[in-house]
């Protein structure tokens, strides 16, 4: 079950590129997508107003709410969704003290988009190891990468 991560905006950039099957290497388009902190803020994602994978992509993402660049982050999230026709949940806590929201994206071609913002993150990898939070991006992703097999 091949699944691209990555953080920051190039390696968030790359790894919608390959997912999307924009690159020569990737003929096979991911069955899902992890970009953390960024994947939207620059490159095909952010230029293109049409952009989306040719074939269904799943996509978890994590935002910081701090980070410098989140306004540019979800204007891209919501183009993603919206060229895919996708239904935006609503955002629910995972946490009492609500410090991360989860919102879920249903669209029709089968995929699904799931956004994390984590309160009082700036640009950072949520996780026991790293910036400590409500959520760990690593366990996620593996849980819905396990979730979104190739169709």
């Amino acid at each position: 079950m091949p699944t691209p991560t990555g953080t920051a905006p190039r390696a968030g950039v790359r790894a919608i590129r390959v997912a999307a099957g924009r690159v020569r290497s990737s003929a096979r388009p991911f069955a899902a997508i992890a970009p953390v902190s960024g994947a939207f803020a620059s490159g095909l994602a952010a230029s293109d107003p049409n952009y989306k994978p040719s074939r269904p992509v799943s996509l978890i993402t994590f935002v910081g709410r701090d980070d410098r660049i989140s306004s540019r982050i979800y204007s891209g999230l919501s183009r993603w969704q919206k060229n895919l026709g996708c239904t935006v949940g609503e955002p629910v806590w995972v946490d009492t003290a609500r410090t991360v929201n989860r919102t879920v994206s249903s669209c029709p071609d089968g995929s699904q988009v799931v956004d994390y913002t984590v309160n009082g993150m700036g640009h950072a990898w949520p996780s026991a190891s790293g910036y400590r939070a409500a959520v760990d991006a690593t366990v996620a992703m593996w849980e819905f990468f396990a979730a979104n097999p190739r169709r």
